[in-house]
């Protein structure tokens, strides 16, 4: 077991070798597990890792970093001792992050690219939600607050100018009696 809590699966592995078959199937002293079924574990740690090793080493040798990190994290938890691990999992770390920033500038000019062309063109109908969409991607941007308070007030006056018209509508309906007139 103290092979197996220092991550050295091999030397365990070789030790439980050494016990003769016909002990294998007793329990270990202080234990419920057998020298048998503790071997099965090791085996299992030590097949699992290998993969890993090589998987990893396979795809940062082809560059194909894409998805590696839960890779690298799932042999950090069979080997947390591999510090050539740990330094790339910081790598793969830090790369996702500067494609996620990268991501997020090239949307943040796409959308405003969009916005300023429909302000443009005065096609203001729906671009509160694309302004809404670039403030929460950066929201410091003084001229896209501004922007927003002003469709915001647009909308609202629209609100006001529909349901006036609404009520005008309805009260000439209500002077012209159409349901009395049809009887």
């Amino acid at each position: 077991l103290q092979h197996e809590k220092s991550h050295d699966y091999p030397s365990g592995i070789y030790a439980i070798e050494q016990v003769p078959e016909i002990l294998r199937a007793t329990s270990i002293p202080g234990q419920s597990l057998t020298a048998a079924a503790l071997l099965d574990r090791l085996s299992e740690k030590q097949n699992e890792s290998q993969r890993l090793e090589k998987l990893i080493g396979e795809r940062v040798k082809g560059r194909k970093l894409n998805g590696l990190l839960d890779e690298v994290e799932s042999l950090l938890k069979l080997r947390p001792d591999r510090r050539d691990v740990e330094k790339l999992k910081e790598q793969l770390v830090a790369r996702e992050a500067k494609l996620i920033a990268k991501t997020k500038q090239d949307r943040l000019q796409a959308l405003r690219k969009t916005i300023v062309a429909a302000v443009g063109q005065n096609q203001l109908h729906g671009l509160l939600a694309q302004v809404d969409e670039c403030l929460s991607l950066y929201s410091g941007d003084e001229k896209m607050q501004g922007l927003r308070k002003q469709l915001v007030a647009r909308d609202e006056k629209n609100v006001g100018q529909i349901a006036a018209m609404v009520e005008k509508a309805q009260g000439l309906r209500e002077q012209c009696q159409f349901e009395a007139a049809s009887k």
